[in-house]
């Protein structure tokens, strides 16, 4: 026992020996950057948790590296004293030789060979900003800030994840003294001065920063690395911290490596003399006269000042001295005057450099820099364009002549008995404080330390170097530097800047280009900050440990409570505009109010004193320290607030819940429109406005220049594609306006840029496109991609007639048009009257395979196209200034139509945890299947691995096991062996064949990547293309597919079928071919499929095609076909080519004698088989494509005018019609009238006796009202049909003097039918091919992580990148947005006046013309007359 106690103490001590040689190469190495450990934390640390932290700083990787391998060196080096002869002579004893070599192992192990990897220092062994200030005390003993933050970076990280940090501030009361200048005396001052102690706080950094692997969670591997680092040896959170400032980061102008990731520093943390800000005693209190002219307690302290910045954005120049430096000049020029070279090859590093030249506040040697640097205009010691060798002087020679400094004001401090707090808020006392240092002080005297040559310091210049100098310390604090900074920097920025001066009660946070929002929380303690929207609302999600304070709900803000009302703050990022946040105690805002009793008095006490303070800068000039109404449009009410939609949960397969909700979000959708809701009035605002541009066409003050754009449609990506598709559908709609979809990254290169970037390849520029009062829609499914929300600023210079779609009402882009219908208004009450902006209320997804998002928002754009048409078909003025080819009875079709596609969409998604949908086991059966073709090269693998163990292993491969099995000869050996090796040579070719064999699929594929296909219009196929490809974004080579996309009915053929080899998968979607506009689109796929198909190779194998359609008609050469269901009702010719064979006969032979009894009859007499002549057809006409196609091609044959009045239900129903379908076994005889022959004219016509009067329900649907109406509360509504076949209500002319043998009521129906297969069909079928290749890419990930036991385990719902919102200019920059949007007035302003000049001229000119017209003829008349 004795020798186990001893050997554990020998381990202990190594242990700590270990860590100390660490620490001693570290305070070698780094210098003023390192920092002892306290003595308990270091015993702590290296005792038991055998771990050290080194340092804090992460730019330093080679000195770092020297430090972890001198430990084991040093370690080694150790157990190898201890274990020689000298060592045993001494009296070393076994344990202690034992502990000294198992410390040495240990340390070979984790320093090394990082076995058993320990945390010495982030970074050592191993786009957008967010934060969490926990203001309440009551959040210092819980980890739930951990789980808080780790929910705002899941949310942020959708903006773009490759690396990402977190810096904290760890606040701690410690006991500083001044140095004693007896030992170090004052310049120019020999009197000793009276020292005492005071305890100062100092705010201790902690960096954390990783890169996450391509398949990690970056949330959760930082969340749990600022865990690690926030909380002390026994696992509880450090109390002392309270901010926790991040930053995700998306790489643009780098690499994702760690000196790039976030937060940066310039300059590492170093030993200054300050005058600390948060040291209220010393900067209040007036100072007591002594004989010695030096306030005992006016003296500086010296500690570390280290700054740290997060930015979103990009950096391009910054204006020194009014003349524009870019990047790699200000990267040369920051090194010279900071002495520190450059920390990392990124743009935002030299944000964190300006930011330690310019906060200065507090001390002089940093104010004496900024001075000299940037604080006299136009005199500058440090050139940046200087072409020559570029030299500053060293930070010691500012901070020997910054003594002079401080001599100076502890004498007038103590002199004028004023504090520093006086000086700082008066400036008459800053001035008089600046002319006595220069009289004291010689400027060559004074300077002389910083080495500069004589005569660069002239006379006048020092005197301006002193004002500034001055001023620096005074008043440069943080604020004062991030305004300084954004006020001449040049770009896009969304930053946070914090110091270790004021880390302990303010940080600041800017915007220009980029969003940043504050979230307060006055009832939980907390103060949130993102560039994401959502994620500041992540703390209406979480409770203050202990439960939240009780304080009375604020229902309208006022400029007097905002911190004490639940609101988030968005700072204007188009003007450009900075907020500080002060919780110090001198703020004069509450954000806490004491809790109710039964909290602990110290927390009620601690509570009382946390206060908030907000001030505002907009670049505009206008600060603040407070907020006034004018601002009403940056605030929103996070509580009680219904247009806010919660945050969705992250548990669980995200993407398979998003496909179980579709239908019931498309249902919400339609229902929506139901009601007067915020849809229905942006509705109403939008068709107002395109009623403006009608009635402007009409009086002719809208120009019919051919570039005169009246709706344009933008956005990017997927909701590029569903825009298109709107746009064309809307422009057939209505002919004689001019509709356009444009990608928003043209219209940013075209428009919001200097030197603007060509659309090559469209038809898009300033000269050919007019944008003047355009109505725009911009559609964007997050509200925040980077280009529609720059764009939604810069054309608000062209038109204020812009329209957003997108999933909810709290987005980045809806804020901006808020803004645009709330100014002036009050913002308690903001959101109520909004009419802008068209929500799906999806809320948030954070998968980034679009499944519901692409489904509801082609459904919103559906909604809105019947909501268009509707409003102008109301007015028959409006209906034909339009031209409009849709029609009140289309619009009733379609409504119908996507009532009933919500029960075919239950059936194809199916319902949770059942497969009683054919159509969903049909789906995900093919899915099932492919994902066997994609995980053949994995399976064979996994068993050529095992077979090459076992036989190699044993000695015996197959053939030679076969061999010695059945007693070989030894002449043969060399024949079996042979034999062997071709096996190792084919082994993964020969299970790959096995495979398929045992699971019934087509040998002849070729063996490799499959390459998936995907046939389709154009916006189907690529969204579907999109979806796939990142669906597959993290899977292994092993188990992977490459993806492209084709539109059948236009370049399949010609693009993609010379690749197609055997094992090409192809999935076709079919247009329903069963309705006649269709009916050629559908051949037209089915021969584009065929010929892909019909591609053999040598052996016989060919594509593997899959095809999704409503047509129940089998396509010979695919694989398999998937029917979709159909619940609408037929169409008219659907409903005349329903039934057998023989009544299909009896329903022509009845169209034969009605067409003879309204006119439509040739005038000869015609035998009744000469109908039947023509019909021929095999048995499955109504699902054979070609048959019905040869049908509709005679129908159009045979079409003529029609001019008589004729009711087709009377018809149809006369002609015994209405019965076909009832039963197979009718009789052909019940619909045929009794014909005779009466003379017409010269010829006679068989007549047709009615039997019966029409029903009194046909009767009562034809009087149902019009199916465009106004319901009792006024809103605009479309009535649906309720008939059994559409059409069914329908009149019909037919001349009297032509005829025809054609019954062509169905070409009435041509396009509303294209309407139903791009509004809704096409819909049905990207739902069921989600459905399919989800089924395919859940079997490939779960196979993958079941086989390596969930090491090699990944989430399909995310990308390498996790680039959900691409919030980062790409590829086109929004830096000149805000100028551009100056030029953009100018040019509207000019073309307006020119506009009303030129009509006012036309009316003039007509007026003048008239006028003539009517003296000529009033001068004809008298002519006349005489």
């Amino acid at each position: 026992q004795k020798t186990m106690v001893s050997g554990l103490l020998w381990y202990a001590f190594f242990g700590l020996v270990h860590e100390l040689y660490h620490l001693l190469a570290a305070y070698y190495l780094l210098g003023n950057v390192f920092e002892w450990p306290a003595a308990h934390e270091l015993v702590t640390q290296a005792v038991f948790g055998r771990f050290i932290q080194v340092s804090n700083d992460e730019d330093i990787h080679h000195q770092l590296w020297i430090i972890r391998h001198a430990g084991w060196i040093l370690s080694v080096l150790t157990a190898l004293m201890v274990s020689t002869k000298a060592a045993v002579r001494v009296g070393c004893s076994k344990s202690l030789k034992h502990a000294a070599m198992l410390t040495a192992f240990d340390a070979v192990a984790s320093d090394l060979f990082s076995w058993c990897p320990r945390t010495m220092g982030m970074g050592v062994l191993f786009c957008g900003n967010f934060g969490v200030l926990a203001l309440n005390p009551a959040w210092n003993d819980s980890d739930a800030v951990f789980d808080l933050l780790g929910r705002m970076i899941q949310i942020t990280m959708m903006r773009g994840a490759q690396s990402g940090g977190v810096i904290m501030w760890d606040h701690s009361t410690v006991e500083r003294k001044n140095s004693n200048p007896q030992q170090q005396q004052q310049p120019h001052n020999h009197h000793a001065t009276v020292q005492s102690a005071r305890k100062i706080k100092s705010s201790k950094p902690i960096s954390v920063r990783v890169i996450k692997a391509k398949r990690q969670d970056l949330s959760k591997l930082l969340s749990s690395r600022v865990k690690s680092r926030g909380t002390n040896a026994w696992g509880q959170k450090k109390k002392s911290i309270r901010c926790f400032l991040g930053h995700t980061r998306f790489a643009t102008s780098s690499k994702a490596t760690l000196e790039g990731t976030h937060p940066h520093q310039w300059s590492p943390p170093e030993q200054r003399r300050v005058y600390p800000l948060d040291d209220d005693a010393l900067w209040s209190t007036v100072p007591i006269s002594s004989p010695s002219k030096t306030s005992a307690n006016l003296q500086p302290i010296s500690r570390k000042v280290s700054n740290y910045i997060t930015h979103n954005g990009d950096f391009d120049f910054f204006r020194i001295h009014g003349r524009l430096t870019s990047i790699s000049k200000l990267q040369k020029w920051l090194a010279v005057a900071t002495n520190h070279p450059v920390p990392a090859q990124v743009d935002s590093a030299c944000i964190a450099g300006l930011i330690d030249i310019l906060r200065t506040a507090g001390c002089w040697g940093l104010s004496l820099r900024f001075a000299m640097l940037l604080g006299v205009p136009g005199v500058t010691f440090l050139n940046p364009d200087s072409t020559s060798r570029m030299a500053s002087p060293s930070y010691q020679g500012y901070q020997e002549v910054g003594r002079y400094f401080e001599l100076a004001l502890s004498d007038y401090c103590s002199k004028r008995q004023i504090s520093l707090a006086n000086i700082r808020e008066n400036p008459n006392l800053r001035k008089e404080l600046c002319q006595t240092i220069n009289n004291e002080f010689h400027h060559q005297a004074t300077f002389q330390t910083l080495r500069l040559d004589s005569g660069e310091i002239e006379e006048q210049h020092f005197s301006l170097i002193v004002d500034a100098t001055v001023e620096a310390f005074f008043r440069n604090d943080l604020f004062f530097a991030t305004k300084f900074f954004m006020a001449n920097a040049v770009g896009s920025f969304g930053i946070m800047v914090t110091c270790s001066e004021d880390a302990s009660r303010q940080i600041c946070l800017a915007a220009r280009g980029q969003p940043m929002s504050v979230a307060f929380y006055p009832k939980k303690g907390l103060v949130l900050y993102g560039s994401e929207l959502a994620a500041v609302k992540a703390g209406l999600s979480f409770e203050m440990p202990g439960g939240d304070l009780n304080l009375e709900d604020v229902t309208e803000v006022t400029e007097e409570n905002i911190t004490q009302a639940t609101c988030r703050l968005s700072l204007d990022d188009l003007s450009g505009e900075v907020v500080l946040l002060d919780w110090g105690p001198s703020s004069r805002k509450e954000i806490i109010k004491p809790p109710d009793e039964g909290v602990a008095s110290e927390v009620a006490q601690s509570a009382q004193k946390s206060m908030l303070s907000v001030t505002v800068h907009r670049e505009s000039g206008m600060e603040r320290d407070r907020l006034h109404l004018r601002d009403s449009g940056t605030l929103t009410m996070l509580e009680g607030n219904d247009l806010l939609l919660p945050l969705p949960s992250d548990d669980g397969d995200v993407i398979q819940n998003d496909i179980y909700e579709i239908p019931t979000a498309l249902e919400r959708v339609q229902y929506d429109w139901k009601k007067d809701g915020t849809n229905r009035r942006t509705a109403v605002t939008l068709s107002n406005a395109i009623k403006g541009r009608l009635l402007g066409r009409m009086d002719g003050s809208i120009p019919l220049s051919p570039g005169t754009v009246d709706i344009l449609v933008t956005g990017c990506e997927v909701s590029l594609w569903l825009s298109e598709q709107f746009a064309s559908d809307l422009q057939k709609a209505l002919p004689n306006l001019c509709i356009r979809a444009m990608s928003s990254n043209k219209i940013l290169g075209i428009l919001g840029q200097e030197l603007a970037v060509p659309a090559r390849g469209f038809p898009i520029s300033t000269v050919v496109s007019d944008f003047h009062d355009t109505i725009v829609m911009i559609v964007s499914q997050s509200g925040g991609t980077f280009a529609p929300s720059a764009i939604s600023n810069l054309l608000q210079s062209v038109t204020q007639n812009l329209f957003l779609v997108t999933s909810e009402w709290d987005t980045q882009v809806g804020k901006r048009l808020l803004d645009m219908s709330h100014d002036g208004q009050h913002f308690g009450h903001r959101g109520r009257s909004q009419s802008r902006i068209f929500t799906t209320n999806i809320g948030l997804r954070t998968a980034e395979p679009c499944t519901i998002s692409v489904a509801a928002t082609h459904e919103m754009l559906t909604q809105i196209f019947l909501y268009i048409c509707a409003s102008i078909l109301e007015s028959p003025e409006l209906t034909a200034a339009a031209r409009a080819t849709v029609t009140q009875k289309d619009l009733a079709i379609l409504t119908s139509c996507g009532k009933a596609s919500i029960e075919d969409l239950g059936a194809i998604v199916g319902e949770r945890g059942t497969t009683e949908s054919r159509t969903e086991r049909n789906l995900r059966g093919s899915g099932k299947l492919w994902s066997r073709h994609v995980l053949e090269n994995c399976k064979a693998m996994i068993l050529s691995f095992v077979y090459v163990v076992v036989t190699v292993t044993t000695g015996f491969p197959v053939i030679t096991a076969l061999h010695h099995a059945v007693n070989g000869s030894d002449e043969i050996l060399y024949v079996v062996r042979f034999l062997d090796s071709l096996i190792f040579f084919f082994i993964p070719q020969i299970f790959i064949l096995l495979i398929r064999v045992v699971e019934g699929r087509d040998l002849r594929h070729r063996m490799g990547t499959r390459t998936i296909v995907v046939a389709d219009v154009p916006w189907v196929a690529q969204a579907v293309e999109a979806f796939i490809s990142k669906l597959f974004a993290c899977a292994y080579s092993m188990a992977t597919v490459n993806v492209i996309s084709g539109n059948p009915e236009d370049h399949l053929v010609h693009r993609h079928t010379h690749r197609v080899v055997r094992g090409t998968l192809l999935a076709c979607g079919r247009p329903d071919g069963r309705l006649s506009s269709l009916t050629s689109a559908e051949s037209a796929v089915n021969l584009a499929a065929s010929q892909a198909c019909s591609i053999v190779s040598v052996l016989g194998g060919s594509c593997e095609m899959v095809t999704i359609g409503h047509n129940p008609a089998a396509l010979g050469l695919s694989k398999q076909d998937i029917f979709l269901p159909t619940n609408r009702a037929p169409f008219l010719g659907e409903r005349i080519r329903n039934g057998n064979f023989k009544m299909r006969q009896t329903a022509l032979l009845n169209r034969q004698k009605f067409n003879y009894q309204v006119g439509f009859g040739r005038r000869a007499k015609t035998k009744r088989n000469s109908f039947l002549e023509h019909i021929h057809e095999p048995r499955n006409l109504w699902s054979d494509t070609n048959s019905i196609k040869a049908f509709y091609l005679d129908v159009h044959a045979r079409g003529r005018r029609r001019s008589s009045t004729v009711a087709v239900a009377d018809a149809i129903q006369q002609m015994g019609w209405d019965k076909l379908n009832q039963s197979s076994n009718l009789d052909l005889e019940v619909s045929i009238g009794p014909l005779s022959n009466e003379p017409v004219g010269d010829e006679s016509l068989p007549t047709l006796t009615t039997e019966s009067a029409p029903t009194k329900s046909a009767v009562a649907r034809r009087k149902g009202g019009s199916i465009v109406y106004r319901d009792a509360e006024g809103l605009l509504q479309i009535r649906g049909t309720s008939n059994d076949y559409f059409g069914q209500d329908s009149k019909f002319t037919a001349p009297g003097s032509t005829s025809s043998l054609a019954f062509d009521l169905i070409e009435e129906q041509s396009f509303v039918i294209e309407l139903y297969e791009n509004r809704i069909a096409s819909l049905e079928r990207f739902v069921a091919m989600c459905v399919m290749f989800y089924e395919m890419g859940q079997a490939t990930q779960d196979f993958v992580s079941k086989m390596s036991l969930g090491l090699l385990g990944y989430r399909m719902d995310r990308t390498h990148s996790i680039l959900r919102v691409a919030t980062t200019a790409s590829p086109v920059s929004g830096d000149a947005v805000q100028e551009r949007m100056k030029v953009l007035r100018r040019q509207m302003r000019d073309r307006r006046a020119a506009s009303t000049i030129q009509v006012a001229w036309r009316r003039h000119k007509k007026k003048q013309i008239k006028t003539l017209l009517r003296i000529a003829s009033e001068r004809n008349a008298k002519l006349h007359s005489d």
